[in-house]
């Protein structure tokens, strides 16, 4: 349990960067070394069969702050898509 509940501060971290970053884009500067210590801490509580490729997305927020001097938060909600295949879309013709 102490290493499940390692794992979520080393996320909470992260994410307390991730809403910096939207009002000080330079705060991606702070982002790397916490989204190697919750991957680390994560694998430690849950294993690496458990570690999903989407966390590979996130490595590449300081490229776009970069690129774009900003944090773009525009992820696709992919739970409304699961929501429309699963109930919308089987109704249509």
């Amino acid at each position: 349990m102490a290493q499940a509940i390692a794992s979520l501060n080393a996320l909470y971290a992260v994410t307390q960067v991730i809403h910096e970053m939207k009002r000080q884009p330079r705060a991606v500067e702070q982002l790397e070394p916490l989204q190697q210590d919750h991957m680390e801490k994560f694998r430690l509580a849950y294993g690496s069969e458990h570690v999903r490729p989407k966390v590979h997305f996130s490595r590449h927020l300081r490229e776009q702050v970069d690129a774009w001097k900003r944090h773009i938060d525009c992820f696709v909600a992919e739970r409304k898509n699961k929501l429309f295949k699963r109930q919308i879309a089987p109704r249509l013709n």
